[in-house]
C-alpha cells in the first residue's frame, strides 16, 4: 500500500514539473529587454532561462546610454558571437557600444500587477529566484546605431506579440525590433510585494538584482501571505 501511494505522488509531482518546464523556453541568445525569467551565473558566463514575456499594456521609456568597452565586455560579446557561431575578426575592442535601460519601473510594475498579467503574476509570486531582464548591451550596426542615436525619445513597445523600440525624432516615429539588435550581455532587476486592498501579493518595486527590499515591502511573495493568514481570526 505505501508503494502504490508512494508512485501516485511521484507519478503527481512528475506532472506537475512537467507542465512547468513546457511554459519555460531555455534562450541559446541574450534575453529580450523586459523578458521574465531565471538567471544563472556561471564561472564565465551567465545564462538566462526565460519563462514569459509581460503584456506590455503601454510604452515603456528606455534610456540609451554610450558606453566604452572594457576587456571583459568585449570578451562578453566574443563569447556571445561564438555561441552564434560567428568569429569575431576584431582584434581590438571597438571604442563603445549601447546599453538599453527600462527607464520607468514603476510603471513595469504596475503593467504586471494587471488583470492581463495575472497569470505571470502569479508564477512570480510562486518563485522568488525569478528576475526581469532589464537592461541589455548591443552592438549596432552603423544605421541601427545612427537612428538609435537621433532619437528624441525611446519606448519599448509590444505589437502583435513582438518587443519593438518605438524611436521618435522630428520626422516621426519609427520601429526598430529588439530581436533584430545584436545583444551581447544584459541586467537583471528583482521584485518586491506588498499587500493590495484585497490582501493580495502585488509587486510594489522592481528594485537591482541584489538590491534590498524597502522595509514596507517583502523580497518573497510568500511572506505576504504569511503575513495576511497570521492577520485573520
Amino acid at each position: 500500500m505505501k508503494h502504490l501511494v508512494f508512485g501516485i505522488l511521484f507519478l503527481a509531482s512528475l506532472q506537475a514539473c512537467t507542465t512547468l518546464k513546457s511554459l519555460q523556453t531555455v534562450t541559446p541568445t541574450i534575453p529580450d529587454l523586459g523578458a521574465v525569467g531565471t538567471l544563472k551565473d556561471g564561472l564565465f558566463e551567465k545564462t538566462y532561462q526565460t519563462v514569459s514575456t509581460p503584456n506590455f499594456s503601454i510604452k515603456v521609456p528606455v534610456d540609451l546610454q554610450l558606453q566604452p568597452f572594457t576587456k571583459n565586455q568585449w570578451a562578453s560579446y566574443v563569447r556571445s558571437q561564438e555561441r552564434k557561431g560567428v568569429k569575431v575578426q576584431d582584434s581590438l575592442p571597438p571604442h563603445n557600444y549601447l546599453e538599453l535601460h527600462l527607464a520607468d519601473l514603476v510603471s513595469v510594475a504596475q503593467i504586471l500587477n494587471e488583470a492581463t498579467n495575472v497569470g505571470l503574476r502569479t508564477y512570480l509570486a510562486d518563485d522568488a529566484s525569478l528576475s526581469m531582464v532589464s537592461a541589455i548591451s548591443i552592438r549596432p550596426t552603423a544605421q541601427q546605431e545612427k537612428r538609435l542615436l537621433e532619437a528624441h525619445r525611446i519606448q519599448l513597445v509590444q505589437d502583435k506579440g513582438q518587443l519593438k523600440l518605438a524611436l521618435e525624432n522630428e520626422g516621426g516615429v519609427t520601429h526598430m525590433l529588439l530581436r533584430n539588435l545584436d545583444s551581447f550581455n544584459f541586467k537583471t532587476s528583482s521584485f518586491c510585494w506588498k499587500q493590495n486592498r484585497r490582501g493580495q501579493p502585488e509587486i510594489a518595486l522592481i528594485v537591482p538584482n541584489g538590491a534590498a527590499c524597502p522595509s514596507h515591502t517583502e523580497k518573497k511573495a510568500q511572506k505576504v501571505i504569511a503575513k495576511n493568514n497570521a492577520l485573520k481570526p
